[in-house]
């Protein structure tokens, strides 16, 4: 029993001995700090909803804890994993720190709004009928509804015939056709235009004479005078109540015809105006003819 006694503390103590190097050995291990750390790259441009993966390094690469820990300046610019994966998030800028141990190393982050480019634009009308004076707005309709830049610019292909404001209003301005084109982005849209003349109607017809007497085979010319004096159309038109008492030609020429009376009319337009016409015999005393009738008697 002795003997087996004395084996076990034998064990024992060696079993202790042993312990109490180890824990020698392992207390004179030096710790090795970090020393830098570098982020690649150091600067990234990305387009919002982008992702891209970022690398860091640690210095020296015998560091006894290398681990990373990775934060962003600003989560809604700009987030990132624990791996170092970016994730553009909105326009601006954030910074990425990458940090291991008392060491750190960063990257600027700038996030750019992503374009969404126009698909289309389509216009209210396509043709559009107006007269002169006369304006109307065309509506411009841009796709996406979401499209990053729907601003329309607009243009006309004749602006004496047809003008366009930048709200899409077209003034027409003389008789003609012209073209009035909407762009956004690289799309266009285009809408044809005809101008019609303004009708500008008679409002008045005057003579300067309302009653004319005249001798058979005399002549006299009437003057019509037409209101407005930019009426569209000033023609007049002569028209004789008798043609064989007087007559009328197309420039207010009236002819007296034989004895008796007669109405003579100018019109223009929806307007019209008379002058009433007396024919007198033509004799050869005044006009007279019982003159001549009683100087044969006398003869």
């Amino acid at each position: 029993m002795k003997i087996v006694s004395s084996m076990l503390k034998i064990r024992i103590f060696s079993i202790a001995a042993l312990y109490c190097l180890l824990m020698g050995v392992m207390g004179c291990v030096t710790e090795v700090p970090v020393a830098s750390v570098s982020v690649s790259p150091s600067s990234l441009s990305l387009t919002e909803g982008e992702s891209s993966q970022l690398q860091a390094t640690v210095s020296p690469s015998d560091a006894t804890d290398p681990s990373l820990y990775w934060t962003s300046s600003d989560n809604s610019v700009a987030s990132v994993t624990s791996s170092g994966r970016v994730s553009a998030m909105k326009p601006g800028s954030a910074t990425i720190t990458a940090k291991a141990g008392e060491k750190s190393g960063t990257c600027r982050i700038t996030v750019n709004a992503k374009v969404i480019p126009v698909s289309s634009i389509t216009l209210s009308k396509t043709e559009l009928a107006l007269t002169e004076g006369d304006s109307e707005t065309l509506t411009a309709t841009v796709k996406p509804d979401d499209a990053t830049d729907k601003t329309v610019t607009w243009s006309s292909s004749d602006q004496t015939v047809a003008s366009v404001d930048a709200a899409g209003k077209v003034t027409a301005k003389k008789a003609g056709t012209a073209t009035i084109t909407a762009k956004a982005g690289d799309k266009t849209a285009t809408c044809k235009i005809n101008v019609e003349a303004k009708v500008i109607p008679v409002s008045s017809i005057t003579l300067d004479k309302s009653e004319l007497t005249l001798t058979e085979g005399d002549s006299e010319t009437l003057t019509a005078t037409v209101k407005p004096d930019d009426a569209t159309d000033k023609t007049v038109t002569w028209s004789s109540s008798d043609q064989t008492v007087a007559s009328v030609d197309a420039a207010g020429k009236v002819t007296a015809n034989k004895a008796g009376s007669a109405t003579i009319t100018a019109k223009a337009g929806e307007q019209s105006v008379s002058c009433e016409v007396t024919v007198k015999q033509k004799g050869l005393d005044g006009g007279n003819p019982e003159a001549f009738g009683n100087e044969n008697k006398q003869w």
